[in-house]
């Protein structure tokens, strides 16, 4: 559109606005905005923007003429839009795209794969990690990027900024395939190993497993001392060096929560290993406060890439029996460590524990000086 025509449509004032509106008003209305919508957006503008390029710029549909187009019945669709994490818009609402139409088609498929209720299950979990990556993404963006391009008063970096990590997307879609793709090869279990009560049997998939907690002890009283800037700094140290630690140690992180992490392992040696690499490690690093382990070995239930049963619950409630920078766990985790052992053992006898029958054998261990 012309300067003549943005100044006709009261887009633009020369006498007040500022010069660098009229790239802004340019590159809005390339992304797709109408004159209206622009009219009607006011000091939103930027934020409107910033949400049709999220939008793909496509065609919008009602959920109903996405079911459709994807050939899957409406209540259906409607299912797989709930699991995927989708707000769900009215049934009039165009709020749809064409990439829409290929999510429910795909997973539409799975179901005469998987089945249904397992379908929508993994589509839960999947929609529970990508909002996690989502606040990640946002947050990151926002504290780099984004807070760069925000001293531009006109707003046109911040909208390039924001078309330019939205360009990536289809490019990080692809990196965090090759890493599902990664993952699925070094969790393979071979059917020899895969435990009788799997899905194969009673449907409940079982594994036989290290379990292990990690927390940071008085991160509260921390958090009373520390800016919001330094926790965040203190938290993302714990995070990085936890998830370097356990992965390169042979281990897997299940979980973080709060300042504590959740791991386990295939075996004790692995568990007792990466427990002591990580409370050594910790020891060392005046930004975190002293860091204790506690772990357990047995049979627990695997659901939804997360991790239940007893031994899961005894590893999480004996770690505060752990010195500090120290490591506890129950005797079946010390006594299926390799002989010769690497690490130092001291016995702390039968530990009675509320709502366990009976005492629970313990030992810490660390590695000889």
């Amino acid at each position: 559109m012309h300067h003549d025509e943005l100044l006709a449509e009261g887009l633009y004032d020369p006498t007040v606005d500022d010069p660098s509106r009229l790239p802004l008003l340019q590159r809005c209305l390339d992304i797709g905005l109408t004159v209206d919508e622009i009219r009607e957006a006011g000091d939103d503008l930027i934020d409107l923007a910033v949400q049709r390029l999220l939008a793909g710029g496509e065609e919008s549909f009602t959920i109903a003429e996405v079911a459709d187009r994807a050939g899957v019945p409406l209540l259906r669709a409607e299912q797989i839009a709930r699991a995927s994490g989708i707000d769900r818009p009215g049934l009039a609402e165009r709020y749809y795209s064409e990439r829409d139409v290929g999510l429910i088609s795909t997973v539409g498929l799975a179901f005469d794969v998987l089945g249904e209720e397992a379908t929508l299950q993994l589509i839960r979990v999947g929609a529970a990690a990508v909002a996690r990556l989502g606040d990640a993404a946002m947050s990151t963006f926002l504290t780099s990027v984004g807070a760069r391009a925000s001293r531009d008063d006109s707003g046109l970096e911040l909208i390039d900024a924001n078309q330019a990590t939205i360009e990536m997307l289809p490019r990080f879609g692809d990196v965090l395939i090759q890493m599902l793709t990664h993952y699925l090869r070094q969790a393979y279990r071979p059917r020899s190993e895969v435990s009788v009560n799997s899905v194969l049997g009673q449907g409940v998939d079982t594994r036989e497993l290290a379990m292990g907690f990690a927390d940071l002890v008085g991160s509260a009283t921390v958090t009373d001392r520390k800016s919001l800037a330094d926790l965040n700094i203190a938290l993302d140290i714990f995070e990085r060096t936890a998830t370097d630690i356990i992965t390169a140690g042979g281990g897997r992180v299940v979980k973080f929560i709060g300042d504590e992490v959740m791991f386990r392992a295939d075996s004790a040696d692995i568990a007792c290993a990466v427990a002591v690499d990580l409370v050594e490690f910790v020891r060392t690093d005046r930004a975190l406060p002293p860091l204790r382990a506690g772990l357990a070995l047995g049979e627990v239930l695997s659901r939804e890439g997360d991790f239940y049963g007893p031994v899961v619950n005894l590893a999480s409630r004996i770690t505060k029996f752990a010195p500090l920078h120290g490591v506890v766990a129950t005797a079946d985790m010390t006594d299926a460590l390799a002989a010769p052992s690497d690490f130092t053992i001291h016995r702390l006898g039968a530990i009675e524990m509320r709502g366990i029958s009976e005492p629970v054998e313990l030992a810490t261990l660390s590695r000889p000086e």
